[in-house]
């Protein structure tokens, strides 16, 4: 499941405002391809992770925030055509931008998943020959990633899921055979990659294939992660003293609110602060349910909601209403 909620954003190179979702929550609950794309429950939060200014073009992780590409990119004809790619797919072109602005400023981590993530929405699109772009793409970012880690196994087992997504098998069999770890699960995935590649299988395929995958598993697999870096998932549920009915939430100051959550473990319900910062104009919430947050530009309302067969209810709660809020807290 996938929590978000929307934003509104002024464009660092342009200044001008769109509105945006971003992700506060993520949440896995089935294996992961072998190139580590989540499962499908989860593969809608792919659209959240770019955007792109409609006005002038740019595209970032977060338009807000300025880079140091030169402006000659923005002007050039591989940003304005997308590099000759004829995109099927309008959020691959978005990933494409990016990939060129993280390459432009020496981002080679964020070259690398812009590319992924460009190849994994061509993918979405049934584009094969976009897709097999941006994995080559990929792929060149990776060859130096691997070659500046310490420890690059986990970089060398996903090179070779790429070569073999684009039907470079021959590298797959020469790398993944001279392939070696001390980790048993490591070598059961170049064993996998090897015998798909062997077999001439360019297919999408899952860690759930691989021999111990139950043994590896973590603990925690299906529990939420706090995406949104202003919510603070160990805050104390139990303690309201920080809560402020009359918060003022004018521009300038951060804006955020108070959010009544469900726990399942203990099966009761607690109040935690979510802060979006000084940046985020909160202007509708999508908690994997249509509920609307409560923004009249100078206070926000408490909400309320819990998941019974799939439907999701909620309820407004009058702000400074203590009495009320003790009733849900009890």
């Amino acid at each position: 499941m996938t929590t978000t909620f929307s934003v509104l954003r002024k464009c660092s190179r342009c200044g001008k405002y769109s509105n945006f979702t971003k992700i506060l929550r993520e949440s896995a609950f089935a294996s992961f391809d072998l190139d580590d794309r989540p499962s499908d429950y989860d593969r809608d939060a792919l659209q959240y992770k770019v955007q792109e200014c409609p006005h002038c073009g740019y595209a970032a992780d977060d338009i807000s925030f300025g880079t140091t590409a030169p402006d000659a990119l923005f002007e050039s004809e591989e940003y304005l055509s997308y590099g000759g790619i004829p995109f099927l797919s309008e959020l691959a072109k978005k990933f494409y931008r990016l990939y060129l602005v993280e390459r432009a400023v020496g981002d080679v981590e964020g070259a690398f998943y812009a590319a992924l993530h460009g190849a994994w929405a061509s993918d979405d699109a049934l584009d094969v020959a976009a897709a097999t772009k941006c994995r080559r793409l990929a792929l060149e970012q990776l060859e130096i990633l691997e070659s500046r880690a310490s420890n690059p196994e986990g970089w060398t087992l996903t090179k070779f899921d790429l070569l073999r997504r684009v039907r470079d098998f021959d590298a797959v069999v020469e790398g993944a055979m001279a392939f070696h770890s001390d980790r048993r699960y490591h070598m059961n995935i170049a064993a996998l990659e090897l015998e798909l590649a062997k077999r001439g299988d360019d297919a999408c395929h899952t860690y759930a294939e691989v021999d111990g995958y139950d043994d590896e598993e973590d603990e925690d697999e299906g529990e939420d992660e706090i995406v949104d870096e202003d919510f603070d998932e160990d805050e104390d549920c139990d303690e309201d003293e920080d809560f402020d009915e009359d918060e003022d939430c004018d521009e300038g100051e951060d804006r955020g609110c108070y959010v009544l959550f469900d726990e399942d473990e203990n099966d009761e319900t607690c109040r935690r602060f979510v802060d979006f910062g000084e940046e985020d104009e909160i202007l509708d919430g999508d908690f994997d349910a249509n509920i609307n947050w409560d923004f009249d530009g100078e206070s926000v309302g408490d909400f309320n909601w819990d998941f019974e067969d799939d439907e999701d209810e909620y309820e407004e709660y009058d702000e400074g209403d203590e009495e009320n809020d003790d009733e849900e807290l009890a």
